[in-house]
């Protein structure tokens, strides 16, 4: 099996929501996340996603890749990689663009681009949720989204607005091949299934 595909079902056997739903709640509440309690998506990535790609590679396929632990880290890479053990980089160039990810999928562009504005133009350093580069044998941009609520129409148009932020991110970020959208659903009547 391809080594994506392999992850791939990994990550949806280990982060069922029913199963990560009462944590992202309980860190919420707690307050204990370093991802902070605003976020649901960031708290998902940063409390259950991360850590499941982890275990991936330090023990579902370790023995198959012949890679230290400190080459595994050189490998992983997630906003606030700091904060995390295992990780080793922010998936962030430093690069800036005209436009954030919310911006390339707006109908409308950005009012500063238009003469009559008053707004400055702003240059924005976009950061996808996670990257996994080499020394590990895949090279893949990914973003995470928790989806809460909707309809089927609404969860829809929110994975076709998803998939063209993950689109940017492959492109502005070209030293990647691949792009994963995980998303999460973590709504009462599960729209996604």
């Amino acid at each position: 099996m391809n080594i994506i595909k392999q992850l791939c079902k990994y990550l949806q056997n280990e982060i069922e929501v029913e199963s990560t739903l009462p944590y992202i709640e309980d860190y919420v509440i707690s307050g204990t996340s370093t991802a902070g309690t605003k976020s649901r998506e960031e708290i998902f990535t940063r409390e259950i996603l991360c850590p499941a790609i982890l275990k991936f590679f330090n023990i579902e396929v370790k023995s198959q890749l012949n890679l230290t632990d400190e080459q595994i880290i050189q490998g992983l890479g997630t906003e606030g990689y700091d904060k995390i053990e295992g990780f080793g980089f922010t998936p962030s160039k430093g690069k800036k663009y005209f436009f954030t990810k919310g911006q390339a999928i707006a109908k409308e562009p950005p009012q500063a681009w238009f003469k009559n504005s008053n707004k400055n133009l702003t240059a924005y350093a976009p950061c996808p949720d996670f990257a996994i580069k080499a020394p590990l044998p895949m090279n893949i941009i990914g973003e995470t989204k928790y989806f809460t609520s909707g309809s089927e129409k609404s969860a829809i148009k929110e994975l076709y607005n998803d998939l063209k932020q993950v689109m940017f991110y492959l492109g502005a970020f070209s030293e990647y091949q691949d792009a994963l959208l995980l998303v999460a659903d973590a709504s009462p009547n599960h729209t996604f299934y």
